[in-house]
């Protein structure tokens, strides 16, 4: 039989002059936390983190030139070798839908 007890350390604490809400989990309470559905939003209500207005995600660059490099000369233009990225032409379907995303 397993048997899970819930123990974790939560304080208030002053930095800079400001009241700041602190957590303390064990490697054991983390590791749960990380792996269990829904968990991560539980705790940034708990410490009242605003939702965020804008959310880049950094994606793996590949417009290096070695990159391009590994196709063949003879890929026939238009293939699309990822996301954004197609052989000899542009990733918008008309010049008005990159003008607008120029624009933005």
């Amino acid at each position: 039989m397993h048997v899970s007890t819930a123990f974790c350390l939560f304080c208030l604490c002053r930095i800079n002059g400001e009241k700041r809400k602190l957590l303390f989990l064990t490697n054991q309470q983390a590791d749960l936390l990380s792996n269990t559905k829904g968990s991560m939003e539980k705790i940034l209500d708990a410490f009242e983190v605003p939702k965020p207005k804008l959310v880049i995600n950094l994606l793996k660059s590949l417009g290096t030139s070695s990159w391009f490099d590994g196709f063949s000369k003879d890929t026939p233009s238009g293939t699309v070798l990822g996301r954004g990225l197609i052989m000899n032409g542009l990733a918008w379907s008309t010049e008005e839908e990159l003008m607008d995303a120029l624009n933005r």
